[in-house]
């Protein structure tokens, strides 16, 4: 005879929701040390905080690879691709604008063309990359919506709304700084929305 039916462990469902949420707090705490623009006095701390983000901004889209991670279909994989395409085109950019003309000023000092080339170049791969994200919380919404019904709608209409200034305030303080933590809270909420599922116990 078959055994009652036994939810996943709190622990795990916790976990998961840290883990989608995390990546947007970090980037929220990183923004708020962030320098607000790019001088010569600020030159050496603008490329060096962005050294250490070179691996964060990619967890953003690892983040909707997890809530997507039980959907099939071409939706789902718009999604996927989106998060992926998000991790390489704004890598690009904090490498080219972020490291690299940050680099070129302090080594170079003031009137460098190649800067203004760096950061024109970084702003539109940038521009894919955050289109894809977008594109990728839309995907996330209404595959979780289907899911889990209004339970979602608090934490997608979060991580759509905070994907929009991110494509042009990225993590600046303050509207970056804000749009972060809202997709950390909006990623976190709707992994929380999702329904347990209910494993079944070894029958005897």
């Amino acid at each position: 005879m078959s055994e009652p039916t036994r939810t996943p462990s709190a622990a795990r469902r916790w976990l998961l929701i840290i883990a989608v949420a995390l990546p947007g707090l970090l980037l929220a705490g990183a923004g708020w040390h962030h320098p607000t623009g790019l001088d010569l006095s600020t030159a050496h701390d603008w490329w060096s905080a962005h050294v250490p983000l070179v691996p964060v901004f990619p967890l953003l889209g690892v983040a909707l690879w997890v809530l997507l991670r039980e959907e099939t279909g071409p939706v789902a994989w718009i999604g996927k691709i989106g998060a992926y395409l998000f991790g390489c085109f704004y890598t690009a950019l904090d490498c080219l604008a972020g490291i690299a003309a940050g680099l070129v000023l302090e080594t170079e000092g003031r009137g460098q063309q190649s800067i203004i080339e760096l950061i024109s170049l970084g702003d539109r791969l940038s521009y894919v990359g955050t289109v894809s994200y977008l594109v990728a919380t839309v995907c996330v919404a209404g595959l979780l919506f289907r899911r889990a019904g209004w339970a979602v709608l608090p934490g997608a209409v979060l991580l759509i709304g905070a994907a929009v200034p991110f494509q042009t305030s990225h993590i600046f303080w303050p509207t970056g700084v804000v749009a972060m933590v809202l997709t950390g809270l909006g990623a976190g909420l709707v992994e929380w929305a999702r329904p347990v599922r209910r494993a079944p116990l070894a029958t005897v």
